[in-house]
């Protein structure tokens, strides 16, 4: 990307986000959505959340590493 265009880009994106208090925050409509459509879709496959499948994947992960640190990010 061109560094002056990357440059607006980040510039609209910090404009954006100057003013919200909690950039975490989702709207309502979000946690109905997901909780009534994805959640049971989830759930067929074992797990209880979306968690759940972050958590089975870094355990598999880290299975054969034995006694060494395992670290992931996000």
């Amino acid at each position: 990307m061109d560094s002056s265009l990357y440059k607006i880009k980040l510039a609209q994106e910090v404009k954006r986000y100057r003013d919200v208090e909690n950039i975490h925050e989702l709207p309502d409509i979000f946690h109905y959505w997901s909780t009534k459509y994805l959640l049971p879709i989830i759930q067929t496959f074992g797990y209880r959340g979306i968690n759940d499948i972050y958590l089975s994947y870094m355990k598999k992960c880290s299975k054969n590493l034995k006694d060494r640190k395992v670290e992931f990010v996000s």
